[in-house]
């Protein structure tokens, strides 16, 4: 009597374990077409003028075209005054933010100097991203350090 009262558990877990599943891919499924139909109902003058348009930020999501505008719109003045009012005095801390869609962007000693350190990535990344764009590298290529590039005491 037991065991089957622990077989009847273990078949009603599964079959709760079953619904789930279940639920969830139905879900995702219902996500994937109802994003699929929303971007094919958008006018097609948009979509194409936002994947051709060749412009200085081409390396930008041209999808970001695709964002209905009042949804850029960004209050960053509550960010800006926190910012400016816990680092304002500091000479050692420089922050640079810009919101990439809009171009709204929060300085604060921007012309510091610094030594790079683990920045300097983003830079050459960019660099990279650049030359294989242009199709002067690959994605196999690899990035070599001479002996003579290295810091003896770094």
């Amino acid at each position: 009597m037991q065991k089957d009262n622990e077989k009847n558990k273990i078949n009603q877990n599964r079959k709760l374990i079953f619904a789930l599943l279940s639920l969830v891919i139905i879900l995702i499924v219902a996500n994937g077409w109802f994003s699929y139909f929303y971007i094919k109902n958008r006018d097609v003058d948009d979509v194409d003028s936002a994947v051709s348009e060749n412009n200085k930020y081409n390396l930008l999501n041209p999808a970001r075209k695709l964002v209905e505008q009042e949804d850029l719109i960004i209050n960053f003045q509550p960010l800006r005054d926190y910012l400016n009012d816990k680092y304002e005095a500091e000479q050692n801390v420089s922050i640079y933010f810009e919101y990439l869609p809009t171009g709204a962007s929060i300085a604060l000693n921007k012309d510091a100097e610094f030594y790079p350190a683990s920045l300097l990535k983003v830079p050459v990344v960019m660099v990279v991203a650049k030359k294989i764009e242009k199709g002067e590298w690959k994605w196999t290529n690899e990035l070599v350090l001479m002996s003579p590039d290295k810091d003896e005491h770094f």
